[in-house]
């Protein structure tokens, strides 16, 4: 197991390996409620570390990483053995091949990555994309045409749902105006 999660209230990282030997580092400092935080636990060579918002807050000594875990074992995101379950929102996963700096998390952690990266080995990223949403409000017609799309007039014009994305038209798309 490796996890990041909140221990009482604080921010805590922890490295268990095969050999049951489990190695973690906390932050006191409580964790705020309803506030987006960026949290980068790095485990390696020389230590773990742990940053909040960019800056070194806690280490350890230890070594452990990725490496030391058993072969096969699932990658768990929001849950470990010993801690509750995540409850909150996780914007974003990055798992990187080798240590990384405080100035390389800094420079990067508002940064949108693309998964192709120089060392990267992982990423999950949970951002929604923005799907367009029915055009109009007062409904006059609706169609389920023989693909299973779904058509419906309003005042605003006509939209369509193909059951995952909204797509809008109006007269600047040639619709003609319905006087």
């Amino acid at each position: 197991d490796l996890g990041v999660g909140k221990n009482q209230d604080a921010l805590s990282a922890f490295v268990a390996v095969a050999s049951g030997k489990v190695a973690n580092v906390d932050d006191p400092t409580p964790i705020k409620i309803g506030e987006w935080t960026h949290i980068a636990f790095v485990t390696g060579g020389r230590g773990m570390k742990l940053y909040r918002d960019s800056k070194l807050v806690a280490q350890n000594p230890a070594v452990g990483s990725f490496a030391e875990l058993g072969g096969g074992d699932p990658l768990n995101l929001g849950r470990a053995g010993r801690m509750p379950d995540f409850a909150g929102e996780i914007d974003e996963v990055r798992i990187w091949d080798r240590e990384r700096t405080g100035d390389e998390i800094r420079a990067n952690m508002f940064r949108n990555l693309t998964g192709t990266e120089t060392n990267l080995a992982a990423l999950w990223n949970f951002d929604q994309p923005v799907k367009s949403s029915l055009r109009g409000v007062q409904v006059s017609s609706l169609l389920s045409d023989t693909n299973g799309v779904l058509w419906v007039g309003t005042e605003a014009g006509v939209s369509c749902f193909d059951g995952t994305n909204w797509l809008n038209y109006t007269s600047a798309n040639g619709l003609a105006a319905g006087h």
